[in-house]
């Protein structure tokens, strides 16, 4: 995963944190589950990097044997 991708997860899961309690502070739960989908948007982002890496690692691991 490169450092791109790796920032990018990382702001959605801070982006989501923030609307969560600020939704939750304010008593606004649209707001609180646009904060859950936006973490779980930078999870699933941070998940998918990590499948390509290990992709990659298996192709270069067959095409070196």
């Amino acid at each position: 995963m490169d450092l791109e991708e790796k920032v990018k997860a990382k702001y959605d899961e801070a982006k989501g944190e923030v609307k969560e309690k600020l939704g939750e502070h304010i008593d606004d739960p649209e707001l609180e589950g646009r904060g859950h989908l936006d973490q779980a948007k930078g999870k699933a982002r941070e998940a998918w990097g990590e499948v390509k890496d290990a992709a990659a690692k298996g192709k270069e691991a067959v095409t070196d044997n």
